[in-house]
């Protein structure tokens, strides 16, 4: 499998013993875009008229995208954008970037290489979004959300957001108006965002048709002037294997119907232990959990561990705890993430392991109330599992747990 996004993004080998009985879930291998197939995808969008005539005879274009924790390759997607908007008569003087953080930390000279690439980051302006400062109300959504978005994406006369497709709890699907918002909102905008079910509105995982979380970022990102999407598919080792442009909602529709067919796996239930790589979220110790995507539901006729097994999370933790202006402890929606009402069903019956060299024990601890164990060394944590459950042990392996979904849970209910 892959582990360390947007730090290596290096190969890692695990083992289990030889008297498991180990399945391997993985994604189809298939080979990354070609430059050209990348190229082609942003110059032939889907619902809308080329990029190059929709800013011909503007001035100013912002494009935004998402931070590290994404593993959107924007050092591959940016150059052919600014080809586009340089052919329709846009000056490079006249574009510039803002990074979609949403309430994350700020990245760096050194982070903006890797997003964008060293030439873009060399020779462009580009802004952290910061959801304290800087902002500006647009407005309220017919759902009751207060939009107050970044006052430097909501100057430019042409918008842009890049993004990818990764499985979210209520909006279905990253991607799309998720770059805006929140990402590139208010910190109370964040936090309405962040509490929609509270406010009365459906969403769920993998589901677009009557996800009204979706609706309401999607409306939200159309008030802030959001008028084109680049948006990616990524394989096990976090490569773009499919590309969409276009139209924020119809591109975003074929995009989702995708994500469906190739993130889906089919999924063996009531494992004694499943093995769940964070990869490509494997940088922040807050998105650990995101390796569980692949269970995608809480029947507990459908449980990838059986109650009583162990979860292993590999997680290589490049950046630590991590920063989210909500979620770090401290912030107004703190709370362990083994006691967050999405996960506390699996976790309170299930032991849990984290695989990681760079987390301590009070790290973990600050972050998860109840028992929960730590290695650095896998021969070590495999001789613990081995004592406890013993041979003919089930095992399930997920390499890219973040991506990978349920199919037999997604398909019914998802877009068709």
């Amino acid at each position: 499998m892959t582990w360390k996004a947007s730090y290596g993004n290096e190969p890692l080998q695990v083992w289990t013993p030889g008297d498991w009985d180990t399945e391997v879930v993985r994604l189809p291998d298939r080979a990354p875009l070609s430059d050209d197939a990348i190229a082609r995808a942003i110059r032939a969008p889907i619902g809308c008229a080329p990029l190059r005539e929709q800013v011909r005879g503007l001035k100013t274009v912002c494009v935004t995208i998402d931070d590290l924790t994404k593993p959107t390759e924007g050092g591959r997607v940016v150059p052919p954008i600014l080809d586009e908007l340089r052919a329709g008569g846009i000056k490079d003087a006249d574009i510039y970037f803002v990074i979609s953080l949403g309430t994350h930390r700020a990245l760096t000279l050194d982070d903006f290489r890797k997003k964008l690439g060293r030439d873009v980051a060399s020779r462009f302006r580009i802004y952290n979004h910061c959801p304290f400062e800087n902002n500006q109300s647009i407005g309220v959504t017919s759902r009751g959300t207060n939009v107050s978005i970044d006052k430097h994406f909501i100057a430019a006369d042409f918008k842009i957001g890049v993004g990818m497709l990764m499985p979210h709890n209520m909006a279905g699907f990253s991607g799309g108006g998720k770059i805006v918002l929140p990402g590139l909102a208010a910190i109370d905008t964040v936090e309405q965002n962040h509490r929609s079910t509270m406010r009365g509105l459906p969403g769920a995982i993998g589901v677009l048709k009557g996800n009204e979380v979706r609706a309401d970022i999607d409306e939200a990102a159309r008030m802030a002037g959001l008028g084109f999407i680049v948006n990616g598919i990524h394989n096990e080792r976090g490569e773009t294997v499919e590309l969409f442009a276009g139209d924020l909602v119809e591109a975003y529709t074929q995009a989702f119907s995708r994500a469906i067919d190739y993130y889906g796996c089919r999924v063996r239930y009531d494992n004694d232990v499943g093995i769940f790589n964070a990869f490509p979220r494997d940088n922040w110790l807050l998105l650990s959990l995101s390796s569980l995507d692949i269970w995608s539901t809480r029947d507990p006729d459908k449980a990838v561990v059986r109650p009583g097994g162990t979860i292993v999370i590999i997680n290589h933790c490049s950046e630590g705890a991590g920063e989210h202006g909500l979620h770090t402890r401290g912030m107004r929606h703190f709370v362990h993430r083994d006691r967050h009402g999405t996960f506390k069903p699996i976790l309170e019956t299930r032991r849990l392991a984290f695989f990681s060299p760079n987390l301590n024990e009070a790290t973990l601890r600050d972050y998860y109330a109840g028992p929960v164990e730590l290695y650095d060394d896998w021969n070590m944590l495999m001789a613990s599992l081995s004592g406890r459950h013993g041979a003919g042990t089930r095992a399930s392996v997920f390499p890219c747990g973040t991506l990978q979904m349920d199919r037999s849970v997604i398909e019914p209910i998802s877009v068709r």
